[in-house]
């Protein structure tokens, strides 16, 4: 056992059924933490990534839903954060009200506004994301054609078409099926 724990951090231990010897293993760890892995490549669909398309993503959502209403799934929150979490800035310009005009969200994504800017990047970059045939989808059916929502830069609708319940709701999904 390592002379780095006190009788009180032994105590500590015990109380919550935690091994002296694991935490010292977790110390040794600390220390002298092992090499870095050597990355070879990024993942990339096809190659570490897995795409679920068209009805296989209906059916995982059902398959999610039936889960969570018979008390048969639990949430895990990975460290890096839920799918809100990752959408947050982009939810609280949702709530704004009045929504702001195209001109004053170019304005405050110049002056660095973390929400405005963050729009902004979905705009240029919405063709790279992999929900992105799946979003012109339901534009489409729901009357407004993505190419038409981006040269009108309408990002209200586009919010709620991909944020809410109107649309993809991906907000409230678990990061692993966005």
């Amino acid at each position: 056992m390592s002379a780095e724990l006190t009788a009180a951090d032994r105590a500590q231990l015990a109380a919550h059924g935690l091994d002296p010897a694991d935490a010292d293993r977790q110390l040794r760890l600390l220390r002298q933490p092992p090499p870095p892995p050597r990355l070879l490549r990024p993942c990339t669909v096809g190659d570490g990534i897995r795409r679920f398309h068209g009805g296989w993503q209906e059916e995982l959502r059902f398959r999610w839903r039936q889960a969570v209403a018979s008390g048969g799934a639990a949430k895990l929150v990975p460290a890096s954060g839920a799918a809100t979490r990752m959408f947050r800035s982009l939810l609280e310009l949702l709530d704004e009200d009045p929504f702001p005009a195209a001109a004053e969200l170019s304005r405050r994504a110049a002056a660095g506004e973390a929400a405005a800017r963050d729009l902004d990047r979905l705009w240029r970059e919405l063709s790279r994301f992999p929900f992105c045939d799946e979003l012109a989808a339901v534009a489409a059916a729901r009357g407004t054609p993505l190419a038409e929502l981006r040269e009108r830069r309408d990002a209200r609708r586009l919010l709620l078409l991909l944020l809410t319940d109107r649309g993809l709701a991906i907000a409230g999904l678990p990061k692993g099926l966005i």
